[in-house]
């Protein structure tokens, strides 16, 4: 029998057909697509997952990324301690040996020296500098370093909690439930929506990366960043170790379009105002290049090896004069570390006494005058008791004033004390002095001030500049000996969570000690700040009346009459 189709069924089973052969065509192309970027993604290594960390990394019995170092350490060797996060780390890259630390360590013991060179990576992916900050007070400077290297990228950063930035991708795909999370895995849905996102930035209808970064640097979070750089620049300085900080870029137009300058100008301000070494690895090695081919893949902007060449190459470049001294690990402190870096011929000069003396080419008891008749600079150097002695006095004509500093050294070079005594040239009196010695695994500091009327004032400091982690897990460091190191991110959780109608007056107290410890330690900028904010944020009675008691008792009536003025009617009784 003959069926006859009418034209308007003909039309339909047409469309259907046509229908059907545009859905299986489409499902062909999203199926080859899907092939063809797993196979990309595997060639360029796009997804560091917990698979890749499995097959690629292993960890040492410090739980680092590294081989094996003693605590002791050798003779002749001047240690690097790396500290950073998932970029120093090697994320991403496959073989240690191509990670930057590795790279750097190779590269400073292949040139002809007398010493030997260990970089010890301490970096650990999700690190900040709060947590950098930590692990070097808890396990760092146990294992005596020479020098501290922080490798700094963007977001190391603390950020305020109350920000409202956010640069997180969102999903195209909003809603779906299984069907979503099946979809997250393919990584056709993944490059579909990594391009959606980009759509919407460039549409205004969400932040960029940069924009966050840019408003965490204008933000309390920058303040609170001064306080992590600080307890490390200061623990260094005490136990008279070399500090460097060098500014990993953003991986991301690496031209004059880069669009996180300010990061870059604050960490540099930081380290020019601290006399802090800095190294900015975007003028020395990335400005220019195409930040596609240093990277791990376009949505995992980690440094591949290539990349980690560059920092690598960046920072030999600079520390390679280094190489150049006999002694180093013995003589490194007596000078700063820009002294060493721009080849100081005094420090030549000494190293070459000091090699007379080891290498027995001169009586080890005989003194060694060496001096810089321009700079007016002369430097006594001798051998007592075995000890090494070295005594620099310099005079400053403009300032009218002349300074000595002694270092006492043991045979390996490890510190043992350091006095820095400032005299008039006029009088020749003593002005001030600064003393700091080893007490056990502490340092005291001597501070001196000479008065007009012959009245002498002394106030002594011990600090411990060491941590802890108890058996719960937490953490504590202490600068000063007794006195635990408040953190700043938690204390600004810890005054975000404090309810209305809280009255205990021993939190208060404990508000206002805290408070008094960042003015004591001279954070009274990020103090400030953090005030600022909580009163905007949480104005809670008792914060206020903590706030109070503090301006009051550090004689800032000032500043307390202009948080009053700034303050809603309501909240003005609070702060009297």
């Amino acid at each position: 029998m003959k069926i006859n189709l009418s034209p308007y069924s003909s039309k339909t089973l047409t469309f259907l057909i046509n229908l059907l052969i545009t859905f299986s065509t489409l499902i062909i192309i999203a199926y080859l697509a899907e092939i063809a970027l797993q196979k990309t993604q595997t060639l360029k290594n796009s997804v560091v997952d917990k698979d890749w960390f499995q097959k690629n990394v292993t960890l040492n019995t410090q739980g680092y990324r590294d081989i094996e170092y003693l605590h002791e350490k050798p003779n002749n060797t001047f240690r690097i301690l790396m500290l950073g996060d998932s970029m120093t780390f090697g994320q991403g890259i496959e073989k240690l040996s191509d990670t930057y630390p590795k790279i750097l360590e190779t590269q400073l013991n292949n040139k002809i020296s007398k010493q030997k060179f260990e970089v010890i990576n301490f970096a650990y992916p999700g690190y900040n500098t709060d947590s950098e900050l930590y692990d070097l007070y808890i396990k760092g400077f146990g294992f005596q370093p020479d020098m501290v290297f922080l490798g700094y990228y963007q977001n190391d950063i603390p950020r305020p909690s109350y920000l409202r930035c956010d640069s997180t991708n969102r999903d195209f795909i909003k809603q779906g439930g299984e069907i979503k999370n099946f979809l997250r895995q393919s990584s056709l849905y993944q490059f579909l929506n990594f391009r959606f996102n980009r759509l919407l930035e460039k549409l205004n209808h969400k932040p960029k990366m940069a924009d966050c970064i840019n408003e965490a640097y204008s933000s309390t979070g920058w303040e609170m960043e001064i306080v992590y750089l600080d307890a490390i620049r200061k623990a260094c300085m005490l136990r008279n170790i070399k500090l460097m900080i060098g500014i990993i870029p953003l991986m991301y137009k690496l031209n004059d379009d880069y669009p996180i300058k300010k990061m870059h100008v604050k960490l540099k301000n930081y380290c020019k105002k601290n006399g802090v070494e800095c190294i900015d690895f975007l003028e020395t090695g990335f400005k220019g290049k195409n930040a596609l081919n240093l990277v791990v893949s376009p949505e995992d902007r980690h440094l591949n090896s290539e990349g980690a060449k560059i920092i690598a190459n960046s920072l030999f470049d600079k520390l390679e004069s280094l190489t150049h001294f006999k002694y180093l690990p013995e003589i490194h402190r007596v000078f700063t570390l820009r002294d060493l870096l721009i080849d100081n011929d005094m420090a030549h000069k000494v190293d070459g006494a000091y090699s007379e003396i080891k290498e027995k080419k001169q009586n080890p008891k005989k003194l060694f005058p060496i001096s810089d008749k321009k700079n007016q600079i002369k430097i006594d150097f001798q051998i007592s008791s075995g000890k090494n002695v070295f005594t620099q006095i310099q005079s400053n004509i403009s300032r009218q004033t002349k300074t000595k500093s002694q270092f006492t050294l043991d045979d390996r070079g490890k510190f043992i004390a350091h006095t820095f005594t400032t005299y008039s040239l006029r009088s020749q009196n003593e002005l001030f002095m600064d003393k700091v010695e080893k007490n056990n695994n502490q340092l005291l500091l001597t501070h001196t001030t000479h008065q007009p009327g012959g009245k002498k004032l002394s106030r002594k400091i011990n600090f411990e500049l060491s941590g802890i982690k108890t058996a719960d897990g937490k953490k504590e460091l202490f600068i000063e000996k007794g006195i635990p190191f408040q953190d700043p991110k938690i204390l600004i959780h810890k005054l975000l969570s404090i309810p209305n109608d809280e009255q205990d007056y021993q939190l208060e107290t404990d508000i206002h000690n805290q408070l008094l410890y960042f003015h004591h330690n001279l954070w009274g900028e990020f103090m400030d700040a953090m005030i600022k904010d909580i009163i905007k944020e949480n104005p809670r009675p008792i914060i206020l009346r903590a706030i109070a008691r503090t301006y009051k008792t550090t004689k800032e009536l000032k500043k307390l009459e202009l948080i009053k003025k700034q303050a809603p009617q309501n909240l003005k009784d609070f702060l009297n």
